[in-house]
């Protein structure tokens, strides 16, 4: 009879498929032995006991691979005796605790740990410009942060906007769409260039497409139809119950900013007032309904302070302003 070190060898054999048929005899004829009633298997039925018990370990652990086909009935029979085997091969304190009625099984497979490490990017600063691992551009306005996997571009391109307005000029490759994540909107282009901004204070991700197409998906969680935008068309989408609004822009207006300069067609004063300051870091209140009923147009470049531009715009609406540290209060 064999021995438990020889039955762990020859097990260790059978598991990994390669039991030799004498060895399969072997076992054989240790299962007769094992237990009252003999047991006469076949390659075949061995073949089913193996697949039948790696499925089983597999549904435990919570792994549901394809179905395998259909077994013949009596075959977790014979498993039950297989199982003594394993016992010895695995170690029979762990996995008869493993195999006991009613126990939540769990199984460790020896699988590989992936960690995923990112680059993140943010501007604090005035607008500056970013060159992707795939030689994309990014622009970044000033209070934008974005990051993206260091593995960016070997199998996929995706970036991960977290706050603030950018520009992305996107590389054209086919194999590889270029995806932006804000929130839950997933922005998908190829070889295009687009605005976008994630605004976290008022929970709003607005697109602008400059050239090209994008598909925005205002969540990516259910299997909502996406949105495809074409040159000056732009969506925006409250975040917290994924709103759509879809509106027509120039997309000179919404880009303006990268180059330093403020395109105003139209403009609520709040819009007007919240781009002042983000991009001249003060505070702007308006203190009466009148303040927030006009709408503003006008051109203006880094030639302009803060200050003359809230001049031209009180100026042409009739408007009065004062200032105290760093805050204009418009009246």
């Amino acid at each position: 009879m064999m021995n438990n070190q020889q039955i762990k060898i020859i097990a260790d054999r059978y598991l990994k498929g390669e039991a030799t048929p004498e060895e399969l005899k072997q076992l054989e004829e240790w299962f007769a032995q094992a237990e009252e009633t003999p047991v006469h298997l076949s390659a075949r039925d061995l073949q089913d006991i193996r697949e039948d018990m790696l499925q089983h370990i597999r549904q435990d652990a919570g792994y549901n691979p394809p179905e395998l086909e259909e077994k013949r009935p009596g075959i977790w029979r014979a498993i039950g005796r297989i199982a003594a085997i394993v016992i010895i091969a695995l170690g029979a304190g762990s996995l008869a605790w493993l195999l006991r009625p009613g126990a939540k099984k769990q199984v460790r497979f020896n699988t590989e740990v992936i960690y995923r490490t990112y680059v993140t990017v943010s501007n604090d600063s005035s607008v500056t410009r970013r060159r992707l691992p795939d030689s994309s551009i990014v622009i970044m306005n000033k209070g934008a942060r974005f990051k993206y996997e260091t593995t960016f571009n070997d199998y996929t391109r995706t970036l991960i906007l977290e706050n603030g307005e950018v520009f992305i000029a996107v590389k054209q490759q086919p194999d590889k769409p270029f995806k932006v994540v804000a929130g839950t909107t997933v922005t998908t282009v190829l070889g295009t260039s687009f605005n976008l901004k994630m605004d976290n204070e008022k929970n709003t991700v607005s697109i602008v497409v400059k050239t090209g197409k994008v598909k925005v998906a205002a969540d990516s969680s259910t299997s909502a139809r996406a949105a495809l935008l074409s040159p000056n068309e732009g969506i925006a989408i409250n975040t917290l119950d994924h709103s759509q609004q879809f509106f027509r822009e120039p997309a000179s207006i919404s880009t303006a900013w990268c180059a330093a300069e403020l395109v105003f067609r139209q403009s609520a004063m709040a819009t007007v007032a919240a781009t002042l300051e983000n991009r001249y870091q003060i505070q702007i209140r308006l203190m009466s309904a009148k303040a927030q009923q006009y709408r503003v147009s006008g051109d203006f470049n880094s030639h302009h302070d803060a200050e003359s531009i809230l001049q031209a715009i009180c100026l042409v609406h009739q408007l009065n302003y004062k200032k105290s540290n760093n805050t204009y209060f418009i009246y």
